[in-house]
């Protein structure tokens, strides 16, 4: 996993899952977003906690005034979260 840095993302790279989070936490549904890529995460010994502490992504968003966006690189995949969104981009367009 490259936990160096942040994502950097143009506007024309392949998203590859987008999912909302309105009725979950944050670090659950990026969780199910890379479920939804079959990356096997049980597979793997880096976890999420590697890169960004979940509680305080979860209260971030929680308490934000929707202006808010994250991004990293989990799983070798450039990941931007936002006030209501995760989206999960192919490492091939990382606009790098």
């Amino acid at each position: 996993m490259n936990t160096t840095g942040t994502a950097h993302v143009r506007q024309d790279d392949t998203v590859l899952v987008t999912r909302s989070f309105t009725d979950e936490q944050p670090s659950k549904s990026i969780l199910h977003a890379f479920a939804e890529l079959d990356v096997d995460l049980f597979g793997t010994e880096e976890l999420l906690a590697d890169v960004v502490d979940p509680d305080a992504l979860d209260e971030l968003l929680r308490t934000a005034d929707g202006r808010i966006r994250a991004s990293m690189v989990l799983w070798d995949h450039p990941v931007v979260v936002t006030s209501d969104v995760v989206r999960v981009f192919d490492p091939a367009t990382d606009g790098e």
